[in-house]
């Protein structure tokens, strides 16, 4: 996968080492089709027979966080999920039925409300984050169709 070589290569050529567990973190979060918590993370390096600590998995999370490598992201249920950081700022329409994470930019409209709390309160912003809850396509499909079953 190219996306993973690229990364890689952006840490190594920064001066940072590519530990299995790095690697295998990176890999996980890239194959996966939702973002994932730390919890999930580690059982999923397990299945991968990468035998790591939960300290560990923390630690190399708030490493590639730190380097932009993954960003953060909130579901609103007080886990927080890991994804790895594609190009460019954009904000996220979440499932709250199956948890798939669509990617939106909305880089226009925001810069102007940015500029806007600069100038009537004061106020810098350094960055933010917006995420849309409800049903994706297929969850909302079946909501409907269980309501008309009814």
């Amino acid at each position: 996968m190219i996306k993973t070589e690229i990364i890689f290569s952006n840490l190594k050529r920064n001066g940072h080492r590519l530990t299995k567990t790095r690697k295998a973190i990176v890999s996980a979060l890239l194959t996966s089709e939702c973002p994932l918590s730390a919890f999930d993370l580690k059982a999923r390096l397990l299945d991968g027979d990468v035998e790591v600590n939960k300290t560990t998995v923390y630690r190399e999370l708030a490493f590639l966080v730190k380097h932009n490598v993954i960003h953060e992201i909130q579901f609103g249920d007080g886990k927080t999920r890991y994804r790895v950081c594609p190009d460019g700022h954009h904000h996220h329409a979440i499932c709250v039925k199956c948890s798939k994470v669509d990617e939106i930019i909305m880089e226009n409209d925001l810069a102007a409300h940015e500029k806007k709390l600069d100038k009537l309160i004061n106020f810098k912003v350094l960055h933010h984050t917006l995420e849309f809850f409800g049903l994706c396509k297929a969850c909302n499909n079946a909501e409907l169709k269980k309501r008309a079953a009814r």
